[in-house]
């Protein structure tokens, strides 16, 4: 990623938990009118009540791990050349109208960094998403 799109990606997960923080104040707002429903003797409210406790520490859970990913991006990836994962090894031209079916063809083969992939790595693949 180049600075623009890793500064919006770190901007979009602070988004995200902005917005799960809201939820939580709606979730806890919820928990509160089930407390009353309860109160009040209302067998379903119980039930309803456990289900939204349920969101609410899922909510804050993920919270959590989105912070301690938001820090291990700024500390072990910020700087562009900490982002560096490989590199090129291989890329033919980009051809087009590539038979049997005309489409373009533009693959390459890049020799990934082990040390930065061998913690985490579980197969011969890596997806990259859409380009």
């Amino acid at each position: 990623m180049g600075g623009t799109k890793f500064n919006d990606f770190l901007l979009s997960i602070q988004a995200l938990i902005r917005s799960l923080n809201m939820k939580i104040t709606l979730l806890e707002k919820n928990i509160k009118s089930y407390t009353t429903r309860v109160e009040g003797g209302n067998q379903q409210a119980v039930v309803d009540m456990a289900k939204v406790q349920q969101k609410l520490d899922e909510t804050r859970e993920t919270i959590v791990e989105l912070k301690k990913f938001y820090a291990t991006l700024k500390r072990d990836w910020y700087k562009v050349n900490d982002r560096i994962i490989g590199h090129v090894v291989w890329a033919p031209p980009i051809t087009g109208l590539t038979a049997p079916h005309g489409y373009t063809q533009d693959v390459c083969v890049i020799k990934l960094d082990k040390e930065r992939f061998l913690p985490n790595f579980r197969g011969n693949a890596i997806d990259l998403g859409m380009c």
